[in-house]
């Protein structure tokens, strides 16, 4: 229990200095409330949002200067603008009944500052935040153990760091410093929680960024991985078709047929593969129906829109990425090859390709690493993702967020999330970013995204086994602390009371016994 006389109150043999009435007490608070402000600004951040904030330290200054009222309004000032920082509004809250708690546990029942903040997250604090974080806000339960526990520790160490900065500060207002009880009580706690502090602090650091490295030494790696896999597709499809092109400049157009059927049943990707004349009307195919069951050959493909360049160029290309005919599954693409003969256009091949297998492949491939991949042309539109919020053939959305680029090929991108989502949450939406082109013939983009989710849980884990760690050590401390400030206080005590007993003698002795051994 303390002795401490209650905040506001003067009590004897105390001066206050100037900034205790009139309007040096209103520009002090001001002052106080500011740097409250700019202690929550100016946070210690373990890694997106997780945030250390120290701007309780000046609510409890002003608490223990000027009193309740004082310290609560104070607390509600400083810790308003966390809602901008946060995205919620449930930190005023937290904040505000903390100090509220910690003045009336104090001035009605006497209990310490350090001790009533404990009573105080045991109590009212840590149900608070299950309550506003999980239950109201949806946050996991493993992430929201990881805030209580943090929020914890910050609002402990911000009281004693309160506490201590306000020893010193009466001591140059006040003839009697704090009780050496309660002095002994905080430099024990401070031992044990600074060291600590700073070594969870630069532990969580190092973890983060080594974890923020993996991620994208793994992201670029999958990237080149699966573009090598994606052009080579490609290259290994147009050399097909251009292959078919250059046997059909050198035999007769009847004779192609079962090359082009040899050609289909060689590699399932393709739907179907044709070849046609000058006047792109089909002289062959495989197989010889449409989808309607009509013969193909005779059938014209003038007029489609790839053939102005293929005839300019002469070079094998792919043309526009159009939907399935069944309206189902991936679209398909046409593999186009000119057929050259004496160096002039003479017509093309044509193959039909499926994408679907090579987009299973990719969900193979990248499955295992929770990697978001969507493949994209040359005008934005999707032509294959594993991506739940896109769709297939539809311009790529995003929404609304921004990017932040860490180097030319890693990009994090933030999305805008709606109010009251808490800031977390919004980092556990963010995704690391890599976009890189398919191939020399294509204008394909594809773009591979790891989330950061898995990561964020994985760091809030190792951040409540630590900070669990430091509350136990705080705990143990704590009590440690207040055993021996009694003990060494009682001995004081009674140290104090002895050379009283023997200076009283001392001076009885010396008034009644004289230098020359007579009685005065």
């Amino acid at each position: 229990m303390s002795t401490e006389p209650r905040p506001g109150q003067e009590p004897a043999g105390f001066r206050w200095p100037w900034f205790t009435a009139g309007p040096g007490r209103a520009l002090a608070i001001a002052l106080l409330v500011a740097a409250g402000i700019a202690g929550n600004h100016f946070n210690f951040t373990f890694f997106y949002n997780f945030d250390f904030i120290f701007g309780s330290i000046c609510a409890l200054l002003i608490l223990q200067l000027y009193g309740l009222g004082a310290g609560v309004a104070a607390a509600l000032v400083i810790s308003t603008p966390l809602y901008l920082l946060w995205g919620h509004p449930y930190a005023v809250v937290i904040m505000t009944g903390e100090i509220a708690a910690v003045g009336w546990l104090n001035s009605r029942r006497r209990i310490g500052f350090l001790q009533a903040d404990f009573l105080y997250w045991l109590a009212v604090g840590i149900p608070l935040v299950y309550l506003c974080y999980h239950l109201a806000m949806g946050v996991p339960a493993a992430n929201t153990l990881a805030i209580m526990a943090k929020d914890m520790v910050n609002g402990l160490a911000n009281n004693l760091f309160a506490r201590l900065i306000f020893s010193g500060w009466v001591r140059l207002a006040r003839r009697k410093p704090l009780s050496y009880r309660e002095s002994l009580y905080n430099l024990l706690a401070l031992f044990v929680l600074a060291p600590t502090l700073i070594m969870v602090a630069v532990e969580s650091r190092r973890d983060f960024t080594n974890t923020e490295k993996s991620v994208q030494q793994i992201l670029l790696q999958e990237t080149h991985q699966t573009t090598e896999m994606l052009t080579s597709w490609v290259q290994s499809r147009r050399l097909s078709i251009a292959k078919l092109a250059a046997m059909a400049a050198v035999k007769a157009p009847d004779r192609m047929q079962p090359y082009l059927e040899m050609a289909k049943d060689s590699d399932a990707n393709y739907l179907r593969i044709a070849l046609m004349d000058r006047e792109a009307t089909v002289v062959a195919r495989f197989p010889p129906a449409d989808g309607l069951g009509r013969s193909a050959p005779g059938q014209t493909c003038a007029g489609r829109s790839y053939l102005p360049q293929l005839q300019l160029t002469l070079k094998p290309m792919l043309g526009e990425v159009v939907p399935s005919r069944s309206g189902q599954g991936a679209p398909v693409i046409p593999v186009l090859a000119p057929v050259l003969k004496a160096g002039r256009y003479a017509g093309y091949v044509a193959g039909v390709l499926d994408l679907a297998m090579i987009e299973g492949r990719l969900r193979r491939a990248l499955a295992d690493q929770s990697t978001l991949f969507t493949l994209v042309d040359r005008n934005g539109h999707v032509l294959m993702t594993n991506r739940a919020d896109q769709t297939v053939m539809a311009p790529l959305a995003r929404g609304q967020g921004r990017f932040t680029y860490f180097n030319s090929a890693v990009s994090l991108w933030v999305p805008t999330l709606s109010p009251n989502t808490p800031s977390t949450e919004r980092w556990g939406r963010t995704s690391y970013v890599t976009e890189s082109p398919i191939g020399e013939v294509t204008d394909w983009k594809l773009i591979l995204e790891q989330p950061v989710a898995p990561f964020q849980k994985a760091l809030f884990v190792s951040y409540l086994f630590r900070f669990s760690i430091l509350i136990g050590l705080l705990m143990a401390s704590l009590t440690a602390a207040e055993i021996l400030s009694r003990f060494y206080s009682v001995s004081l005590r009674e140290s104090e009371e002895k050379f009283r007993t023997v200076a009283d003698h001392t001076y009885d002795w010396e008034m009644w016994y004289s230098p020359a051994g007579a009685v005065a």
